[in-house]
């Protein structure tokens, strides 16, 4: 990053602005990706993003609102798993409750009126079904 755009940064007072955002993160999930969030000076990807932010504007502005309620950061468990541990009924639990979060959001948004979020919302699972009716 050039000096100059440090001192845009500074002058727009991002990492403030980025501290309002991750306030408002429903989850350690949410802070962990507004953290890794960077600033972007590409024109083609600012107009879509801006179009992006239009679409969830026009849905939280429809009165529909959308919870990422009881899913967990399943990284240790994918983790101690990878590492040849053994994991417990009770630890599938949590995998569950994300697979049915990420199932009410995908279904929230339609491809038709929201494009983008539907796009988003279509990569948060695949093949929830077959991994939850594993454990079941």
């Amino acid at each position: 990053m050039s000096i100059a755009d440090e001192k845009a940064l500074r002058d727009l007072e991002y990492l403030k602005l980025m501290g309002i955002v991750s306030s408002h993160c429903s989850s350690p999930l949410g802070v962990e990706a507004i953290d890794s969030l960077v600033a972007i000076s590409d024109r083609a990807v600012i107009e879509r993003t801006i179009a992006e932010v239009g679409e969830a504007i026009a849905f939280l502005e429809s009165g529909r609102r959308f919870s990422l309620g009881g899913a967990s950061d399943l990284a240790p468990l994918l983790e101690r798993a990878k590492g040849g541990g053994a994991l417990d009924g009770e630890d599938f639990l949590p995998v569950i409750r994300t697979i049915e979060a990420t199932r009410r959001v995908r279904g929230l948004f339609s491809a038709d009126e929201f494009p983008a979020l539907s796009s988003y919302a279509g990569r948060l699972t695949g093949g929830g079904r077959e991994i939850e009716e594993g454990i079941r």
